[in-house]
């Protein structure tokens, strides 16, 4: 039996979040995509779906405005948080980088519930797994207050059981959502919409 996870997203003023037209993207003079239009609207859980090298982590990367794009529209005031597939913390101890506590305590709620023992969250960093990296990551993602939650490829490295945890907690939440990722069966339970090229 897994322990479900908990979701907290902000509520979004506007309905409309996210607005890109006729978007096309390359790091070379080759594009991975080209003529992409899309709207993210409160409430939808889009799935980025392509072949490999297709660009799927490098339109997230536009969305969550890591890669700015004039052809992207944001709602006023948006907030977004993203787990990409490197983990953002590598380094250190967690209470280095956890300083609110309403955030910190849900992170380690998250942590628990993701069977991440106490003992193991003291230590530093670098002594982490990749599974236990992602999973740090994850719930860092899922702790942090947004109105537009961000995953690529979260079931990397995952078990079944965090596959079901997440699932359940993202059909039971419903937040805003835009992932990439290769399972099937998680994108057809989740996804409302996709964005495929």
């Amino acid at each position: 039996m897994t322990a479900d996870l908990i979701l907290k997203q902000q509520d979004a003023k506007a309905s409309s979040l996210v607005s890109a037209y006729d978007l096309s993207f390359g790091y070379t003079e080759e594009l991975l995509f080209q003529g992409l239009t899309f709207q993210i609207q409160k409430g939808d859980r889009l799935w980025i779906r392509g072949r490999n090298g297709a660009g799927k982590s490098t339109l997230l990367r536009i969305i969550s405005k890591n890669l700015p794009c004039e052809r992207v529209q944001y709602a006023e005031n948006i907030t977004m948080e993203t787990a990409f597939q490197e983990p953002l913390w590598t380094k250190g101890y967690l209470q280095d980088y956890l300083v609110d506590n309403e955030v910190r305590n849900l992170f380690f709620d998250i942590c628990h519930r993701l069977d991440l023992k106490h003992e193991v969250l003291k230590r530093p960093l670098e002594t982490f797994s990749s599974g236990e990296l992602k999973k740090i990551d994850l719930a860092r993602a899922l702790a942090s207050p947004c109105q537009l939650l961000l995953l690529d490829e979260p079931l990397n490295f995952m078990d079944i059981y965090f596959r079901e945890q997440l699932e359940k907690a993202i059909l039971s939440y419903q937040p805003t959502v835009v992932f990439v990722e290769h399972d099937e069966h998680f994108g057809n339970q989740v996804a409302t919409g996709e964005i495929r090229f």
